[in-house]
């Protein structure tokens, strides 16, 4: 069997970003830039992923155990 390599998906520019934000807005997303401009630059426009933590694996842990017994029953 061979393995065959996708070609890496390619993420929009930082400008065509701008652009789509430019287009709506969101509650979240004001009080992200009205705290800090940075913290919105990073994750809005530059879209840095968080890292994982404790708390985020076991929620998505329990989410998974929840959706497979509610799919068996």
């Amino acid at each position: 069997m061979i393995a065959v390599a996708e070609p890496p998906a390619t993420k929009p520019r930082p400008e065509e970003r701008i652009e789509k934000l430019l287009r709506t807005v969101s509650a979240s997303r004001l009080g992200c830039w009205h705290g800090c401009r940075l913290k919105f630059y990073f994750r809005y426009v530059l879209q840095i992923p968080k890292p994982p933590t404790p708390a985020r694996h076991s929620g998505s842990v329990s989410h998974a155990v929840l959706q497979a017994w509610n799919l068996a029953r």
